[in-house]
């Protein structure tokens, strides 16, 4: 087990498809390198802070990917003027955005909350959320190969999300696609992060979005940061080592012992003292089929 990086989700990494590089040349339009794109954040982070999403006012937006409010916009596009939060209606958490349409009418709309809505896109500024919607649609249009491309691509829950928490409010990866021809959606296979595989809608004539696509950037981002916050504590031993007890794991890239992880696992006691392995950790791991 691979102390320093078998903690961090493991980055899926996928080379450039044809569809992504399209879209690449589509962002950079209008000056925008691909240093502009790095840089930013994604607008899933700036929903969870309520004071950021006060700064939204003023923002230019179009209908995004959950809207379901027939032709309130018209067709085009408006101002933020307002945001607030939705009240006890099956929508709490959820931020409340308040449109001005150019035709003058206002409006209200959901964004972010447990259910990740997106009833507009913001266009003053294109996030790594947005790129990867834009990305998920057209291959969702596409269909055949451009579709099974999205196999290896980490996932959260999305809008039209209806089972449990077999995800954990957490990510996971795409493991397969298969079109269903009845229904006309798609169906994603999923590993996700804690364990377990299940099956999800996407696309069809209702628009499924029962999952969201996480840019590799930001993947990869967040898998340094969780990499650098467990060497800090690995480094500290003693007790700091005793609160990665109970953390789900799997293998990392030094990974050197065949089969024995049988998927992910969960630390169930830690040792400062690992003999001939120049000072390196160990860590006791029980796997999901029971070993150790």
């Amino acid at each position: 087990l691979d102390i320093i990086n078998s903690f961090a989700l493991k980055v899926v990494a996928r080379n450039e498809t044809a569809a992504r590089k399209k879209e690449r040349k589509q962002f950079r339009k209008g000056e925008r390198g691909e240093m502009a794109m790095a840089d930013q954040e994604p607008l899933s982070s700036i929903l969870e802070d309520k004071e950021r999403v006060k700064a939204l006012v003023g923002k230019r937006v179009k209908r995004g990917p959950t809207w379901k409010w027939g032709d309130q916009d018209h067709g085009g596009e408006g101002t933020i003027s307002n945001t607030g939060e939705w009240g006890e209606d099956g929508t709490h958490g959820t931020h409340k955005i308040e449109v001005t349409w150019a035709h003058g009418n206002k409006n209200a709309y959901r964004m972010g909350g447990s259910r990740n809505y997106r009833d507009l896109v913001i266009i003053d500024d294109i996030g790594l959320d947005d790129e990867m919607e834009k990305m998920l649609a057209s291959a969702l249009s596409e269909g055949g190969e451009e579709v099974q491309k999205l196999v290896g691509y980490k996932v959260k829950r999305g809008p039209t999300w209806a089972t449990g928490d077999e995800d954990g409010r957490g990510e996971g990866t795409i493991t397969a696609v298969q079109k269903r021809w009845l229904s006309s959606n798609h169906t994603f296979n999923v590993t996700w992060d804690i364990g377990g595989d299940f099956s999800y809608r996407m696309g069809g004539k209702r628009n499924f979005r029962d999952l969201l696509l996480i840019h590799p950037l930001e993947v990869k981002k967040a898998d340094e940061k969780k990499a650098q916050h467990l060497a800090a504590i690995v480094s500290k031993g003693g007790d700091e080592l005793k609160t990665l007890v109970g953390k789900k794991v799997k293998k990392g890239p030094s990974w050197i012992w065949g089969d024995q992880d049988k998927g992910h696992g969960t630390i169930i006691s830690t040792d400062k003292k690992w003999g001939g392995s120049n000072g390196a950790s160990m860590f006791v791991v029980r796997w999901i089929d029971g070993s150790t």
